[in-house]
């Protein structure tokens, strides 16, 4: 599957950071990303997505100049299917932001 969406994002007013703080941004993204899995036998399916988030932000939305900004996500699924006993996931997820050059790398896993 893939999918692409056109983003025009401002803060609202009531909008507030973790330390009280009120956030007052713009973002302009586009974000396109390709979702594909496959079932490779009755009892194991594997899945990939992948994300790239490009666009600009400016740090209030009357004032300021637009700066650059893009994000890519990355995430690979395991499935474990068996009928009327269980299932069980496991995922792997990696995100990179190009401007803080921030890598995060994540796990998640159920049954």
């Amino acid at each position: 599957m893939f999918k692409f969406i056109v983003l025009h994002d401002d803060a609202s007013a009531q909008q507030l950071s973790t330390v009280g703080n009120t956030i007052d941004f713009a973002q302009r993204s586009r974000v396109a990303d390709i979702d594909a899995t496959d079932q490779l036998s009755k009892w194991f399916a594997l899945g990939a997505k992948y994300a790239i988030r490009t666009g600009d932000l400016k740090p209030t939305q009357t004032a300021g100049d637009w700066f650059a900004s893009e994000a890519q996500l990355w995430i690979l699924r395991a499935d474990l299917l068996f009928p009327k006993a269980w299932d069980a996931m496991l995922e792997l997820r990696r995100l990179s932001i190009r401007e803080t050059d921030d890598h995060r790398l994540a796990a998640t896993a159920s049954s």
